[in-house]
């Protein structure tokens, strides 16, 4: 038996539902979509529950079958986790997991100690319940407290939780954080050991170790690891928007207004070339008319002068600009755009607003020169403000252009950006293409609601070397945001 919805993208494949599998998808499946087979209908059914549907995938048949796990969607999955209480058959998933799909994540559990070396063999890692158990009570009996810990198991729970660049944790002294009913028992950093006294301060990538009661303990980890989107906070405070003009504005300012009311952003700016008359008093009776609280400023110089006079001294965390298109010369690669001479400037997030909002649906390329991870948590940081999804777009140029070597750089660095999704708990669905990465990017993005961009400051565009960044961001047809790298 299947799922309906069978568009659910898992992240983490189970073949066995006994007990262990059964447990893995009740825990797993809080943050992660699951996908679990098994040829007993029986013990699927056990797995039946009000409000799993949309997270967990299940999948009656012979989980050693190819077409079974293509069924279960194991071409997507990063996990693959072997529960079927037979070795013979725990070995031959992930055989396939690994040679046939190129999982590298693959675990499995096995009841016979013995059979611990053919699992190494095999390069799986395997776990035998009856040491873990032993592990667990010699713990126990060596720190001399198994008694009291004994009567509170049922309670207490240990969790690790990675610290993300957006945890609210960051810098502050775990004195500022005590509670009696969860501690930090360690903080690793890198491999050093970090002991936790109240003047202790976690930084980012840290990695902590909290001990406390199962009913808070998942909550505090998560505070720890990621806290609350921040966007535009993590790059300045306040929003500006360079105009063209009142008509410029009013077709932009419903969508400022549906970004401003999903940010964090203090305050707004409207800059504007009084080019025409009477232009500052048509700004703010738009402003007015639209529910948007911002000043006006008249700005005088290019872009670039712009750029470098009012952006970077106004704590800016997003730059607005006019939705110019590519003069001739510009669109060969060979006349710099005054758009990039001001991306050369600054390191604020540029985007031009083409009225796709709300943004549901996030479109993240991965391109030859677009592997900022800097970009990629801006899109999960989005995509939690928006609750939408994402999709990362890896496109390759063909291997006799690129060469393999930059093609298996660029498809490692798919990897990091799909593993960082997971760890911001973010939904990500995986695009590969081959070809123009412009063409191809083009092709996709009018099905979206945000592009999301990296930009090197440091490209030369030239006409057999064109910027990506910079054509994607003038030819989108929707709302496209940009951060230079």
């Amino acid at each position: 038996m299947k799922l309906a919805d069978s568009s659910i993208e898992p992240r983490v494949l189970i073949v066995g539902a006994g007990e262990t599998g059964r447990e893995l998808v009740r825990r797993l499946s809080k943050v992660w979509r699951v996908s679990i087979v098994d040829a007993d209908p029986e013990r699927l059914a056990r797995l039946d529950g009000p409000g799993d549907a949309d997270r967990v995938r299940k999948t009656r048949g012979d989980g050693t079958s190819r077409l079974v796990l293509d069924a279960a969607g194991i071409a997507s999955v990063e996990y693959v986790i072997a529960t079927a209480g037979d070795d013979a058959v725990n070995l031959e998933v992930c055989r396939l997991a690994r040679q046939d799909y190129g999982k590298a994540n693959v675990f499995a559990e096995t009841g016979d100690a013995g059979a611990r070396e053919r699992y190494r063999e095999a390069g799986v890692e395997c776990i035998v319940p009856a040491d873990a158990a032993a592990a667990e009570f010699e713990n126990r009996l060596f720190r001399g407290v198994g008694a009291s810990l004994g009567k509170a198991a049922s309670r207490g729970e240990v969790v690790e939780a990675p610290v993300l660049p957006s945890s609210p944790m960051i810098g502050r002294p775990l004195s500022s954080v005590r509670s009696r009913r969860w501690r930090v028992g360690a903080i690793y950093r890198g491999e050093a050991l970090v002991v936790p006294t109240g003047a202790a301060r976690i930084q980012a990538d840290d990695r902590v170790v909290l001990i406390g009661e199962k009913e808070i303990l998942p909550s505090i980890a998560e505070f720890f690891r990621i806290g609350e989107p921040e966007f535009p906070l993590n790059f300045g405070s306040n929003v500006l928007v360079l105009t063209e003009g009142a008509a410029d504005f009013e077709g932009i300012a419903d969508e400022l207004r549906y970004l401003l009311d999903h940010s964090r952003a203090r305050g707004v700016e409207i800059l504007f070339w009084p080019h025409e008359p009477g232009i500052q008093r048509a700004l703010d009776d738009a402003c007015r008319a639209h529910g948007v609280e911002a000043s006006t400023l008249a700005v005088f110089g290019s872009y670039g002068e712009v750029a470098g006079k009012h952006v970077m001294k106004k704590d800016c965390g997003l730059f607005v600009v006019p939705d110019r298109p590519f003069r001739f010369l510009e669109s060969i690669g060979l006349r710099r755009t005054a758009l990039s001479a001001a991306f050369r400037k600054l390191e604020t997030p540029f985007a031009i607003l083409r009225g796709s909002q709300p943004y549901g649906k996030i479109l993240l390329p991965v391109t030859h020169d677009n592997v900022s991870m800097e970009a990629a948590r801006l899109a999960f940081d989005l995509a939690r403000i928006h609750k939408s999804g994402v999709t990362v777009v890896n496109v390759t140029p063909p291997r006799f252009v690129a060469g393999e070597t930059a093609i298996e750089a660029q498809k490692a660095v798919f990897d990091q950006i799909t593993h960082l999704a997971h760890l911001h708990r973010v939904e990500v669905a995986r695009v590969q293409r081959e070809g123009n990465p412009i063409d191809e990017i083009l092709k996709l993005a009018g099905s979206y609601d945000l592009l999301l961009l990296s930009h090197s400051r440091d490209r030369e565009p030239s006409f057999f070397n064109p910027d990506v960044s910079q054509h994607l961001l003038r030819r989108s047809p929707v709302t496209t945001i940009a951060l230079p790298a």
